[in-house]
């Protein structure tokens, strides 16, 4: 571990001293912000609605960042995430459906010079009371009817003080649905990105596993990764599980990284979820410290195999309920029983959404009746966690459904490394 701290120093020396800023590789154009805009709005068009507003906190900021390109503070801030007193920052966008252009308002007058470099809307405003500047615009624009409001992960406690603002004749309309329709179908430039963030976790992983041997613990291993993710232009990593031996057993845990001495034939679940450019991707791999056992490694098998049936189904029209019965209950619960395996859990959903949310709708559950559309990106994970046993794995893809299947995001990170090759 000594060498990777010392590289960090040097780096961090060698930044500072010659004031590099490290560019974006890539980035969203303000054209399609525009854009975004643009489609919510002539939805309330269609809905007979005065305008929209999109409330936005440092707790949940994803759906204000979709429409303005700018994140709250606070949001890779975790556990100050909510802010201190529990109190957050919060910020809106509010534009009506008469042609006027949107307005960003902001908790803060101080973070207004760092809006307009990154956002594309012009008027963009702050005040000691966020919500009464909220009003005031709401009047100006001439939002006094109907209106949709977007409010995902909001504190009903804001929220009431909010209400208390709003134009008395405006009555609100949950749009919430419509940003989420939006934001499930991908554009090239968002793929482009998170294909990049991919490529950052495939590298930061690739250049640790090596570290995994008797006598490190958990954490070495976590902050070792997370230091290559910076490293390689990850802005945070909200995420980052290394679960050793009988803390294996479960999906995720916490802390997500414990001072756990990791041993030869540890059964181990290394989950990376990091951001680059606002939006987050993720990776779960197992591994076995040493040599694996041939108890583990057809444990591997059956999940792995279990994963490749789920991608085979994976394309357009199909709908996500429809994925559970047959990876779950056809195959992986059958071939468990007959390979003779006990006290073992499989994992509630099979995966996730993913993109400016660690995840995102749909959920790929046994509940879910969306149907798979081309540009959706989904996180696909089906896992097995065997009980008392100090055994649990769970392999991720991430995968963009196309016009006529899937493509693997993930497909330059080997799904098996070291002794389960």
């Amino acid at each position: 571990m000594k060498g990777v701290y010392d590289e960090a120093r040097h780096l961090l020396y060698e930044l500072g001293m010659s004031g590099i800023v490290m560019e974006e590789k890539y980035h969203i154009g303000h054209e399609e912000f525009e854009q975004r805009a643009a489609a919510l709005t002539e939805k309330a068009r269609e809905l007979n609605l005065n305008g929209i507003v999109i409330l936005g906190s440092s707790a949940a900021p994803e759906n204000l960042t979709y429409v303005s390109n700018y994140c709250l503070i606070g949001a890779d801030m975790a556990p100050y995430a909510g802010g201190f007193g529990s109190c957050g920052w919060y910020g809106a966008f509010v534009v009506s459906t008469n042609g006027d252009a949107p307005t960003l308002i902001l908790d803060r007058n101080y973070w207004i010079d760092i809006a307009r470099k990154v956002s594309w809307i012009e008027d963009i405003r702050s005040g000691n009371d966020i919500w009464e500047v909220v009003g005031q615009v709401m009047q100006e624009k001439n939002i006094t009817g109907k209106y949709g409001l977007v409010a995902d992960g909001f504190a009903v406690n804001h929220y009431r003080t909010f209400e208390q603002h709003v134009p008395k004749k405006a009555r609100a309309v949950v749009f919430d649905e419509y940003i989420r329709d939006l934001r499930m179908i991908k554009s090239p430039a968002e793929i482009k990105i998170m294909q990049h963030s991919i490529d950052i976790q495939t590298d930061s992983y690739l250049a640790c596993i090596d570290m995994i041997q008797d006598g490190v613990e958990e954490w070495q291993i976590a902050e070792a990764i997370r230091y290559q993710l910076r490293k390689r232009g990850a802005t945070s990593a909200p995420s980052l599980c290394v679960l050793s031996g009988p803390n294996s057993e479960v999906s995720l845990a916490a802390p997500q990284a414990k001072h756990r001495v990791i041993r030869n034939g540890d059964m181990m679940l290394v989950t990376v979820f990091s951001y680059y450019q606002n939006y987050t991707t993720g990776i779960d791999r197992p591994f076995v410290c040493g040599p694996a056992s041939d108890k583990q490694k057809r444990l591997a098998d059956i999940e792995l195999n279990g994963l490749r049936k789920a991608l085979n189904m994976l394309e357009p029209g199909l709908r996500i309920k429809d994925m559970y019965k047959p990876v779950y209950y056809d195959y992986i619960v059958p071939e468990l029983d007959r390979q003779g395996f006990t006290n073992y859990k499989i994992q509630g959903i099979m995966g996730h959404a993913t993109g400016l949310s660690l995840s995102e709708i749909p959920i790929l559950s046994p509940k879910d009746d969306t149907v798979l559309k081309p540009g959706m990106v989904l996180h696909v994970e089906p896992g097995i966690y065997l009980t008392g046993q100090s055994m649990g794995l769970r392999t991720a893809e991430m995968v963009l459904i196309t016009q006529d299947g899937y493509e693997v995001l993930t497909k330059e990170m080997p799904v098996r490394s070291g002794s389960l090759a």
